[in-house]
């Protein structure tokens, strides 16, 4: 059980992986959070520019598939729709918090980030790893995903 939600959120982190690079190439404010912290203010957005190279890299590096929209309706949104019907309104996908409850709840990750408290992100970034037509149609599961992050991590 535990292997097969490995699985699934492996093939929805692919998709997942594709719909951010494709989003950050476009995003200038993302690709300047995106550069390292010591980085001056001034020069972060003279370097934005490297941070596209660095998406176009993991791009290539992870063989991005040409029309993502695609491969999020085929892979996405059949395993979320998997997942929640696996909970049936659950706290675990199986008796008690397991690794499949982790794995499961990273698929969301791309949907809607979690809160600040556990990762905080600068807007261009949140952004970037947010889909507004996915969160409308999955309330649920990121409030389950956000039940877990509450019960079993400190922010």
């Amino acid at each position: 059980m535990i292997q097969r939600w490995e699985d699934d959120s492996e093939q929805v982190l692919s998709a997942a992986r594709a719909k951010v690079v494709a989003a950050l190439l476009e995003s200038r404010q993302a690709q300047v959070e995106s550069l390292p912290a010591f980085l001056p203010a001034g020069l972060r957005s003279v370097l934005a520019p490297s941070a596209r190279l660095g998406a176009r890299f993991v791009a290539r590096k992870h063989q991005t598939p040409v029309d993502i929209a695609a491969a999020v309706h085929e892979k996405v949104i059949p395993t979320l729709e998997r997942l929640r019907e696996a909970l049936g309104g659950r706290d675990y996908l199986l008796s008690r918090f397991s690794y499949a409850d982790i794995t499961a709840a990273l698929m969301l990750q791309f949907v809607r980030a979690v809160d600040d408290g556990y990762l905080p992100l600068g807007p261009g970034t949140r952004a970037v790893w947010s889909d507004a037509a996915l969160a409308s149609r999955f309330p649920d599961l990121l409030e389950w995903r956000d039940g877990l992050y509450a019960k079993h991590r400190r922010p």
